[in-house]
């Protein structure tokens, strides 16, 4: 069995891991971040009940998916489109995997980190973009903008993340 203090040093070990799959659902990082607390508080209120490390992962991801799942549906009334044995599937594969590497995680807080610097037109079209899916053009039609200036905001979006990554990333680097 595990102690309160364990299952936090878990949770927060495999954060990025429960987080992607959690926005998966979502595609909203700030409910994925209040689905995970939610998780999070659900396992600090299991407590004894979870026994190791690897049962604490699957546990947390499926209450997370559970939990998405619901949201989602409340907030599109729209089914999710994933069939249960693809999530079942999923699931596997995410538990199986080595945990993400302090390496991985400081890239991931840098890009956030990053993300959060550029202007909001700017964030705009690259959520639009990245997080949505949209194509350029559809982008340029959204926002009566030209093609041309939704490629190049992306283009300077790019070149900004790319300088702010390496700077956050390596910064005693001429």
């Amino acid at each position: 069995m595990l102690d309160e203090s364990a299952i936090i040093r878990i949770l927060l070990r495999d954060r990025i891991k429960i987080l992607s799959y959690i926005d998966s659902f979502l595609s909203d990082p700030q409910l994925a971040e209040d689905c995970f607390q939610d998780v999070c508080a659900a396992a600090v209120a299991k407590g004894g009940e979870l026994v190791d490390e690897e049962h604490v992962l699957r546990w947390a991801l499926r209450v997370g998916r559970n939990k998405s799942v619901d949201i989602a549906r409340k907030r599109t009334r729209q089914p999710v489109l994933l069939d249960d044995d693809v999530l079942d599937a999923l699931e596997h594969q995410l538990t199986a995997e080595a945990p993400i590497s302090d390496y991985q995680a400081e890239r991931v807080a840098a890009l956030r980190h990053c993300l959060d610097t550029l202007t909001d037109n700017t964030r705009r079209i690259v959520d639009l973009r990245y997080v949505d899916g949209m194509k350029t053009g559809r982008i340029a039609e959204l926002l009566g903008r030209k093609v041309e200036s939704v490629y190049r905001a992306l283009t300077r979006a790019h070149v900004a993340l790319r300088v702010c990554m390496e700077q956050n990333l390596h910064p005693n680097k001429p």
